[in-house]
């Protein structure tokens, strides 16, 4: 969808700056006619003076492409970030929707009130290429806020660790909500840590969170973390609870799974999810929900395992 909005508003910008350079030359032309008919007193034709008449029009063409410049520009800058960094949201696409409905105004403009001598003709690509703009950035907008998830995907880039964690909060955790459940079999410190930052500006988003992971028995320093991250939760009003699973269902689960009681996605492991080149992706509900079930209720509580431990 990105790629099909950039190369459409790459078109758009080029016939922009075509317009420009098309219309000053025409401009310049004209005004070099009079100026030369008005010095030597020689008499036009009827078709050079039906172009004469429109130079006041054409000035003030020229001064509406103008204004379709930096339109133009924000929309190629926002198409750009969308492919390229993934910040894709409801805001940059409602961003898209108002410049190009803009820009379709202005072409409409130029199209329906001026008389060009056949410029006018040329208005139609940029003119439908901005409603193909507008309509896949309508259908994107509902696809955020009212679509399924079936074709959801976030691509992890490990060279912005930092972006990545923003980008993952926006486009993932922010529609989670009410029951999280977490299924990470190497779920440690740094995976509480992580946590943490991704859900920390959804939080009222969230009733329970529950995390099924793995531990040796000998595992140090990862009670710290669980008691903080437990009590952060609790007084926020959010319950929590983490489950050891046995060393059978470790060897055979070998996926990451975060959902929500509507929602489940393959992720990468939680205390690298910044740092992993792979991508978020959907999967079957029903089928994640019986299998986190599953080995939920095969599994130990951290109290009962830390007590044995």
């Amino acid at each position: 969808m990105s790629i099909v909005i950039v190369i459409c508003v790459f078109i758009a910008l080029f016939y922009t700056f075509y317009y420009i350079i098309d219309i000053s030359r025409s401009i310049g032309i004209y005004e070099g006619i009079l100026t030369i008919s008005e010095h030597y007193n020689i008499t036009l034709s009827q078709s050079l003076k039906l172009g004469l008449s429109t130079l006041p029009t054409l000035g003030i063409a020229l001064d509406i492409v103008y204004i379709m410049i930096p339109i133009s520009v924000m929309m190629f800058a926002i198409a750009i970030l969308w492919m390229f960094s993934r910040l894709y949201s409801k805001w940059s696409v409602s961003a898209i929707i108002i410049l190009s409905a803009i820009y379709v105004m202005l072409v409409h403009l130029l199209e329906s009130n001026f008389n060009f001598n056949g410029f006018a003709e040329s208005f139609m690509v940029p003119y439908i290429i901005n409603l193909l703009i507008l309509a896949l950035s309508v259908y994107s907008l509902i696809a955020i806020l009212y679509g399924s998830d079936s074709d959801f995907e976030i691509e992890i880039n490990p060279l912005t660790p930092y972006s990545n964690m923003a980008i993952i909060s926006n486009k993932l955790m922010r529609h989670l909500k009410g029951d999280l459940r977490i299924l990470d079999s190497h779920f440690d410190n740094t995976s509480f840590d992580n946590l943490s930052r991704l859900i920390l500006r959804n939080m009222n988003k969230y009733t329970s969170i529950y995390i099924l992971t793995y531990l040796e028995e000998n595992s140090r320093g990862f009670g710290r973390g669980y008691t903080d991250f437990k009590n952060e939760l609790q007084n926020k009003n959010i319950k929590f609870e983490l489950r050891i699973m046995g060393r059978e269902d470790f060897s055979r689960q070998h996926e990451r799974i975060m959902m929500d009681s509507n929602t489940a996605y393959k992720i990468p492991p939680i205390n690298i999810i910044n740092r992993k080149s792979e991508h978020i992706v959907s999967l079957n509900h029903d089928e994640a929900f019986r299998r986190f079930n599953e080995i939920w209720n095969r599994s130990k509580s951290y109290e009962n395992f830390s007590k044995g431990s």
